[in-house]
């Protein structure tokens, strides 16, 4: 504690030091971005924290910070969407990640609300489409089951009888 004591009035000093001189005091970059980061750390609130948001920049549509162009799965999605431009996954990728340029953005955000309209980015809304595909082509093959059961039964039937018959006429005819 006597260190971080000694320390702050060693800044206060310096600072009264600058103050004095009439100049204000000159800092890197760097050491600004590190003060902002180390005073975000000590929990001051001063700092505008506004400053340090990336989102700000966002595009519409964009949930993550866009990658970096050497980036490797960037250049795969970039390359798939170019390759085809109705691919579901790298129009989800281009928008969330905000990859394209503004006019080519907005453009493809019109694709993605559609298709997330539509629930095709949403695993529980696929699921409910398989699962009711399903069930009607189950119904579909029941129903087709039933006739063709009953068809075969109507004609086991008549041939009971054809068989039925011919025996009968030889009994009748023995007597």
């Amino acid at each position: 504690k006597d260190k971080k004591d000694k320390d702050k009035k060693d800044k206060k000093d310096k600072k009264e030091k600058a103050g004095a001189n009439g100049a204000a005091p000159q800092l890197k970059r760097s050491e600004s971005a590190l003060s902002g980061i180390s005073q975000l750390s000590r929990g001051d609130s001063n700092l505008d924290l506004s400053k340090l948001d990336h989102r700000k920049l966002f595009k519409e549509g964009q949930r993550f910070l866009t990658p970096p162009v050497a980036d490797a799965t960037r250049a795969f999605y970039e390359s798939l969407l170019a390759e085809n431009p109705e691919s579901k996954i790298a129009i989800r990728f281009c928008i969330e990640y905000g990859i394209l340029g503004l006019e080519e953005h907005n453009k493809l955000l019109k694709k993605y609300n559609n298709l997330k309209a539509k629930g095709s980015f949403s695993i529980h809304a696929q699921i409910k489409k398989a699962l009711e595909k399903t069930m009607n082509k189950s119904k579909k093959e029941k129903d087709g089951k039933e006739k063709k059961s009953k068809k075969e039964g109507k004609e086991k039937k008549e041939e009971k009888k054809e068989q039925a018959t011919p025996a009968e006429a030889t009994a009748a005819a023995g007597t």
